[in-house]
């Protein structure tokens, strides 16, 4: 950007610029936003528009693209999608009123993690931003939503300070991130602000992090309390530092106080089940591997809700399953009480279809960008509380009848929407048409003069036609000259001496008179009044609403719940679920268990169900072979889906289900190269597993598939050997591992806790047929030719891989059966020659000792001509082999 002198206008631009560097300015001109400069460069390449420019005076000519200001949300929305900040720069004034430039302002900052329009935003998704920041070898993390409202903090210190942070993170997975700058210093964090960094959309450092005593006055002072205390955080000054530098962002982004942000929840480390990214991935709990869709997902099949709040909800059912037996069951009591109940569930369902997204309508309305048509929705969707309230407090749960009792009473709110605001209100807020007529007499007496005025414009046209005697006489209007008569060429000398001339076309003539344009006067200078005064009133209502925020969230939360605990009932009735029972031990016990999302692909009754039991008893570590396409995958997501399921609160696809509540669920299923970071497919596989090794406990789950098969045969079975017991012996996890290294069912004998489970199978000549069905014992062979039969290998492939196998099979049972002949011949020569060998010279009993510990059959030919120089060396004199090497023969 050229810093020559430029035109007051760019001036103008630079100095917004310089406020906010780094964000691109949509700059209002007129009907359009305009970038100028490096903006416009940018914009022009993301956004696909025309690079044009602009004269900037003595600065020459300024690179220029721009929007139109009608459309500017889905522009804006592309950028912040990409993690890209829009800094919105409004004229705050009227152009035709204003003296000299247009006075300009940024009246919000767009960022990925404060977005509120709902055209940006996932209405079944939490939309996070978050905070970390240290404090005295602590880590502390906050997190909003600033389109619901939702914030909270955690702490943790000791040695894994950053541990607690790291795993939040991973698990929400924020659209943007602050990082206390702070924390690359004192080593405190470093893993959970590293993780930001490498993996957040947008990442900003934050060397302005205030003090701890600060920080407590910025929140007492935003909450209006004496203290933190009720808040859980008063001991937390991590925590307290991170909430109030995010607290402190969104305002200066927003230009708003941050009202929505109503209240502040503490959450401890450790009191939900962590769910990592991968497994997320692994176990398609929210897409697709494949195409990535929510269609063939977890949360696809047992969504039941109906408003986007508890869509919402049960997302982060999923993302953060309970870790406690005594909240789930509550949340199963209700579940149960709403699926026995039938009327109930309905009658509370017929209501929550006509609710809308409260949270972040009640969002919008808080950040002062809602409509008056957004208010109605409001409205609309607070109106059938009263309903859901009564039908709660009639159920038996306690959990609901407690939801029912506290649904706070809104018939305030929703009756000032009603009086005050049009049923059909226009989509801006300055054109009048917001007030429901009756509710202000100031708004009415206006609108009445502006309707008399346009009457009587309106009977202008008959009365002047039957004056002048023109019957083409028209009366128009436009915002250049206002109201007009249009005469055409051929009556002009029929036109009265009191029109005055005001526009000549090509084929007519338009006139005013004194009597119109007085009436022109009253009708435009009645309406923009009116515009005005609507507009101030809405203002007063819309702050009104917001100044019940608080009852309007636990509204929405009740809502939220209710929807969430209706939609499971609903789900495990269609679905022919059943209530697990959850407690704290460390069991697995599952009958029946059918995989939620293949059940719903193949049709009720066509899944195989199978059994799982993990306990100190039966084995903790179940080690399942089998062919591939057999099942064994799907046997092993579907115990930890089910284990999710039931710590979310959630019946299960069994017929029964005993869940010892899991800290942990690790789902380790294929691996690919990960380019970008240079690691092969190998180096991935054992990342994972090294993170679960070193984060497992004994009351997580882990899902171990075909470990060690990224790299050769030897070294993946060592490796998949060596992880097994680790897992069963050190780490005790509850731990159900695939794998086609048959030598590893020997583990079972070797190992206590260790129990092969096998895939059934039936084999007609060369075809296979797959049972599905999971039994004690284990398997010898892979079938892997039987599974490219039916890939689609091609015949005669397939039928030379047989030949092969045989082959190779053949030559391994001839070698083992040379060895045991040769072995058992060795011992008798030994006994035989033993006595004669003391009576022959030292170097020929070297050479007889030397053969009798070889195996030519397994030497390479290296090896063999290493060998006979050896021997030679031995017959002439000069030196023979080592101890060491006597002991370890080549």
């Amino acid at each position: 950007m050229s810093l020559a002198k430029a035109t007051p206008m760019i001036e103008q631009y630079r100095r917004v610029k310089k406020e906010h560097d780094g964000a691109i300015v949509f700059f209002r001109l007129g009907d359009f936003y305009e970038m100028f400069y490096d903006d416009a460069e940018l914009a022009s390449r993301e956004l696909g528009i025309m690079l044009t420019g602009r004269d900037a005076g003595e600065a020459g000519r300024a690179p220029m693209c721009g929007v139109p200001f009608h459309s500017a949300d889905s522009y804006i929305a592309k950028l912040v999608s990409r993690g890209y900040k829009v800094a919105v720069c409004e004229q705050v004034e009227d152009p035709r009123v204003a003296r000299g430039l247009v006075k300009r302002e940024v009246t919000r900052v767009i960022t990925p993690g404060t977005v509120t329009d709902e055209q940006m935003l996932d209405e079944r998704a939490n939309n996070y931003i978050a905070c970390v920041a240290g404090e005295a070898g602590a880590v502390g993390l906050a997190v909003a939503d600033v389109s619901t409202g939702h914030f909270y903090v955690m702490e943790s210190s000791g040695e894994n300070a950053g541990q607690g942070a790291l795993d939040e993170l991973r698990r929400i997975q924020p659209s943007e991130c602050l990082v206390d700058s702070a924390l690359g210093d004192d080593g405190a964090g470093q893993d959970a602000a590293g993780w930001a960094r490498a993996y957040c959309r947008t990442v900003e450092a934050m060397d302005d992090v205030p003090p701890v005593e600060e920080a407590r006055d910025i929140l007492r002072q935003h909450f209006h309390v004496a203290s933190l205390h009720g808040f859980g955080c008063e001991s937390m000054p991590a925590a307290i530092r991170a909430a109030a530098a995010l607290l402190s962002y969104v305002k200066r982004t927003q230009k708003t106080l941050a009202g929505q942000l109503a209240a502040l929840s503490t959450r401890v480390p450790g009191d939900s089940v962590v769910i990592d990214p991968v497994t997320r991935r692994n176990l398609e709990i929210f897409e697709r591997i494949s195409d990535g869709s929510r269609r063939g997902s977890l949360i696809g099949v047992i969504d039941g809700t109906l408003t986007p709040m508890g869509a919402r909800l049960c997302r982060q059912a999923l993302l953060k399953p309970s870790r406690s037996p005594e909240q789930i069951n509550e949340r199963l009591d209700a579940v149960e009480d709403l699926s026995k109940a039938m009327l109930m569930r309905r009658d509370l369902r017929d209501a929550l279809s006509h609710v809308r997204d409260i949270e972040r309508l009640l969002g919008r309305v808080m950040a002062r960008t809602a409509g008056a048509r957004e208010l109605n929705s409001l409205e609309s969707s607070l109106s059938p509380l009263p309903q859901v309230a009564a039908v709660l407090r009639s159920a038996s749960s306690a959990r609901l009848r407690q939801m029912g009792e506290t649904v706070p009473d809104l018939t305030e709110v929703t009756s000032l929407i009603e009086k005050a605001i049009s049923p059909d209100p226009p989509a801006s807020l300055t054109e009048g048409g917001l007030i429901r007529e009756g509710y202000d007499s100031r708004v009415d007496e206006l609108r009445l003069a502006s309707a008399n005025g346009k009457r009587w414009i309106a009977e202008l046209e008959t009365r002047e036609r039957e004056r002048t005697g023109i019957r083409n006489l028209k009366v128009g209007f436009n915002k250049v000259f206002g109201y007009y008569l249009e005469i055409t060429n051929a009556n002009q000398k029929l036109v009265p001496e009191d029109y005055i001339r005001k526009q000549t076309l090509v084929g007519a003539e338009r006139y005013v008179t004194p009597a119109l344009k007085e009436y022109e006067d009253k009708v435009l200078n009645a309406e923009e009044r009116l515009g005005l005064l609507e507009y101030e009133v809405f203002c007063r209502v819309r702050d009104e609403v917001a100044s019940r925020c608080a009852p309007i969230q636990e509204a929405a939360r009740i809502a939220a719940e209710t929807d969430l605990l209706a939609g499971f009932a609903e789900i495990a009735l269609s679905n022919g679920y059943s209530r697990p029972v959850v407690d704290a031990s460390e069991t697995i016990d599952i009958r029946d268990g059918r995989h939620p999302v293949v059940e719903q692909i193949v049709g009720a009754g066509n899944y195989v169900p199978n059994d799982a039991l993990l306990d100190e008893k039966a084995g903790r570590l179940m080690l399942v072979t089998g062919p591939n396409m057999a099942g064994k995958s799907t046997y092993a997501r579907q115990v930890a889906l089910i284990t999710i399921m039931a710590q979310a609160g959630c019946f299960v696809p069994a017929s029964f289900a005993r869940i010892g509540c899991a800290d942990r669920v690790f789902a380790r299923v294929g691996a690919s190269d990960d380019v970008s970071l240079g690691r092969s497919t190998f180096m991935v596989e054992m990342s994972e597993v090294a993170n679960i090794l070193n984060n497992a406990t004994a009351h997580s789950l882990v899902i171990l598939d075909e470990v060690g098969r990224g790299t050769g045969t030897y070294d993946g079975m060592s490796l998949a050997w060596a992880i097994a017991e680790d897992l069963s012996q050190r780490v005790r996890a509850r731990t159900i591992m695939t794998t086609h290294y048959h030598q590893l069912t020997e583990l079972e004998e070797a190992r206590p806790g260790i129990r092969n489970m096998r895939v059934a199978v039936k084999e007609k000549g060369h075809d296979l047929v797959f049972l599905y069905k999971i039994l004690p014992g284990s398997t010898d062979r892979s079938y892997g030719i039987h599974a490219a039969a039916l890939a689609g290998v091609p015949g005669d492939v397939v039928e030379r891989a047989r030949k092969v196998l045989e082959e190779i099979e053949a030559e391994i049972f001839f070698r083992k059966a040379r060895r045991e002949v040769a072995t058992s011949r060795g011992k008798a020569r030994h006994e035989a020659t033993s006595q004669i060998a003391l009576l022959l010279p030292e170097p020929v009993q070297s050479v007889l000792s030397r053969l009798e510990i070889s195996d030519p059959d397994n030497m390479t030919p290296l090896e063999a001509l290493r060998l006979l120089s050896e021997l030679v060396k031995m017959v002439r004199g000069d030196g023979g082999a080592s101890k060491h090497e006597q002991d370890h023969p080549a």
